[in-house]
C-alpha cells in the first residue's frame, strides 16, 4: 500500500494499493485499461476518503499551456496537469484578463470542468470552449462545451461519464472586450470605480478567499464542503419570513440560491468539532483536519451538519467535494 496522506489537501492517513502518474497519452491509455478499481486526482483538493483506496490512484501531471488569438479573443489550451490558480495568473500577467473571478480555487485545470468551478458570479463553463478528453478507446478528441452537460457544480464528466474517460486538457475562450462582473458579495463593493482593472479584482478575490479559506498546509481541507443549496420559490418565502436576514440569490428557473455556510452557522454548527475534524469557525462551510482527523470523524461530522440543516431549515446539503469509497467514487447524495 502507498500512502495518500500527502496527495489531497485533507491530510488524512489512507493509502493506495498503487499510484500511476500520467503525463503522456499512453499514460493515460494504461490507466484506463486497468481492470481494477481505479481513480484519477489532480492536486487533491476536491475530495474526502472514506478509508483506503484497493486500486490504483492515476495523478494528472500532464503540462503545457497554448495561447493563439483572434480578433475577438483569446483561445487558450491548458493540460489538465497544470494548475488552475497559476494558470489565471499566468494568463493575468500576459494581458489576458477574464479570470479573475475565479483566482484562489484550489486544483488542477483538469479537474475544473469536473465540478464547473465558480466564485463570484462566474463558473468555467462561461468561458469553456471545449474539453480534450482521452477515451476508452485510447483517442484523443475534444468535447465542445454545448456537450458537456455543465450545471452547478457539475458535468456530464462528474456524473454519466466518470470512470470512463480522462481529461487530458482544457480549451477556454476569452473575449478581448473585457466586461468586469461585480454582482456577487465583496465585489460591488470595487462598482463605480473609474480606474478598475482585472488585476485589481484578482487581487480583491485573493484576499476574500485566503480571508476564509484555511491554508490546507496548516490545516487540511478541501475547500467549500457543501454546495449552495437551490430551492424553490414557495420555500424561500417561507424561509424568509421565518429568517428576514437570510441571504439568497434569483436564479433564472425561479428558484433560490441559499447560503450553506449561512444555513450551517445559524444551525449552530459553526465551531462544532467531533474527534479531529472541525467546521471552521471564520467559514462554516469549510470541514477541516486539525490534526488528528480520521476519515470517519469527518463522514461523521458532514452527516451532522446535513442532519442539523435538514432538521431546522427544511433543506437538505449536498457534498461538494467527491467523496472516495474502498472501489472507487461514492455518490454525495449517498454521504
Amino acid at each position: 500500500m502507498v500512502s495518500l496522506k500527502s496527495l489531497h489537501t485533507f491530510g488524512l492517513d489512507v493509502s493506495a494499493r498503487s499510484i500511476l502518474e500520467l503525463r503522456e497519452p499512453e499514460d493515460f491509455r494504461r490507466f484506463l485499461s486497468l481492470e481494477e478499481p481505479k481513480i484519477l486526482l489532480g492536486s487533491g483538493s476536491d475530495v474526502l476518503f472514506t478509508g483506503d483506496f484497493a486500486g490504483t490512484v492515476g495523478l494528472v501531471r500532464s503540462q503545457g499551456l497554448e495561447i493563439t488569438e483572434d480578433p475577438k479573443a483569446w483561445h487558450v489550451h491548458a493540460a489538465a496537469g497544470e494548475n488552475w490558480h497559476e494558470t489565471v495568473l499566468r494568463l493575468e500577467k500576459q494581458g489576458i484578463p477574464g479570470l479573475e473571478n475565479l483566482a484562489l480555487i484550489p486544483g488542477t485545470c483538469g479537474a475544473a470542468p469536473v465540478q464547473n468551478i465558480g466564485a463570484y458570479g462566474c463558473e468555467l463553463a462561461d468561458f469553456c470552449e471545449y474539453v480534450e478528453i482521452c477515451g476508452a478507446g485510447g483517442g484523443i478528441r475534444r468535447i465542445p462545451r454545448d456537450s458537456c452537460g455543465f450545471g452547478y457544480r457539475t458535468s456530464n464528466f462528474k456524473t454519466k461519464w466518470a470512470g470512463s474517460l480522462i481529461i487530458t486538457g482544457i480549451g477556454l475562450k476569452l473575449p478581448r472586450r473585457w466586461v468586469p462582473r461585480l454582482d456577487y458579495g465583496p465585489l460591488r463593493e470595487l462598482k463605480g470605480r473609474q480606474d478598475l482593472t482585472s488585476r485589481m479584482i484578482l487581487e480583491e478575490v485573493v484576499s476574500v478567499r485566503r480571508s476564509k479559506i484555511p491554508d490546507p498546509t496548516v490545516l487540511g481541507n478541501a475547500g467549500s464542503f457543501f454546495q449552495n443549496p437551490c430551492v424553490p420559490a414557495a420555500l424561500h418565502g417561507e424561509l424568509l419570513r421565518r429568517h428576514p436576514g437570510m441571504p439568497a440569490y434569483p436564479q433564472k428557473d425561479g428558484s433560490f440560491k441559499l447560503a450553506a455556510g449561512w444555513l450551517i452557522e445559524h444551525a449552530g454548527l459553526s465551531g462544532r468539532t467531533l474527534g479531529g475534524a472541525q467546521i471552521y469557525p471564520r467559514q462554516a462551510l469549510i470541514l477541516v483536519n486539525t490534526g488528528s482527523a480520521t476519515p470517519g470523524d469527518v463522514v461523521a461530522l458532514a452527516r451532522e451538519v446535513i442532519h442539523q440543516v435538514f432538521d431546522t431549515f427544511g433543506v437538505r446539503l449536498v457534498p461538494e467535494v467527491r467523496i472516495l469509497g474502498a472501489d472507487g467514487e461514492i455518490p454525495a447524495t449517498d454521504l
